[in-house]
């Protein structure tokens, strides 16, 4: 082979290649997407359904599932925290087992609060899944949907520019 390797960012022109570009990805996604009945039940899924998918022009259809466990993972972390607090507001990383001390009657034995491995495990996998659905600011890069959208604004401040100075 001679000459030199081409580029792996390097622009191809030709009409054999697919635009893959961040803007085409996001523009062919399917319509509006539905909320599961499961999520619409409770007002707080539903609020973060609403944070995390907004329209769903995003997504496709078959990422309901993975977009339900989500939801459910981050409504099941924020619950296992309200319960890791106490009535005090102070943090109740032990907890009391057993038998209390029939004289002073403080707790004899205390254990680590099973709350907090909870909402460990479930933060863990919404921060998985929210990497594989390109929720968290590096799936976002790696995607290139922070360029297109930096791009955009560029475009839209360019736009309102070009109406300002054309209605001089």
């Amino acid at each position: 082979m001679r000459g030199r390797k081409p580029s792996a960012n390097a622009i191809r022109r030709s009409d054999d290649h697919a635009d893959i570009s961040a803007a085409t990805v996001i523009g062919q996604a399917g319509g509006e997407m539905a909320m599961p009945a499961e999520v619409a039940a409770s007002p707080s899924m539903a609020a973060l359904w609403s944070s995390i998918v907004g329209t769903g022009v995003a997504y496709d259809p078959r990422d309901v599932p993975l977009l339900e466990q989500l939801v459910f993972d981050l409504e099941m972390a924020r619950q296992a925290r309200a319960h890791v607090y106490g009535e005090d507001g102070a943090l109740r990383l032990m907890v009391a087992c057993g038998e209390p001390d029939p004289d002073t009657g403080e707790p004899l034995q205390v254990r680590p609060n099973p709350y907090v491995k909870v909402m460990h495990d479930s933060v863990q996998q919404a921060l998985r899944l929210a990497d594989q659905l390109g929720c968290t600011p590096l799936a976002r890069a790696r995607l290139g949907l922070t360029q297109a959208a930096g791009k955009a604004v560029t475009l839209s401040i360019a736009e309102q520019i070009d109406r300002a100075v054309s209605r001089r």
